[in-house]
């Protein structure tokens, strides 16, 4: 795996309560989701799972297995504080 170069910039401005652990994850290189306790779905933060209304989550980090199914490229910027590292990808 390639090391990857984190750039220093504050959470505060694109978190809240509910997707926080995620940001928290991104700045040590590694991507968080939620998962079910109860029937092991995985989410992008929701407050009850889908599949069973079970309210049990928990953060576990990706296991890097997968496909890409959309990609998005970021031009335009909505945060001042993301300036200096556009194109998002």
């Amino acid at each position: 795996m390639t090391a990857v170069s984190v750039p220093s910039r504050t959470l505060t401005s694109v978190a809240d309560e509910m997707d926080l652990p995620f940001w928290e994850g991104a700045v040590q290189c590694k991507l968080l989701v939620q998962r079910c306790k109860d029937c092991n779905r995985y989410y992008w933060p929701v407050s009850i799972c889908v599949q069973c209304s079970n309210r049990d989550l928990e953060w576990v980090e990706a296991t890097g297995r997968g496909a890409v199914h959309t990609l998005t490229v970021i031009h335009r910027l909505f945060l001042l504080t993301w300036a200096a590292n556009t194109p998002i990808m």
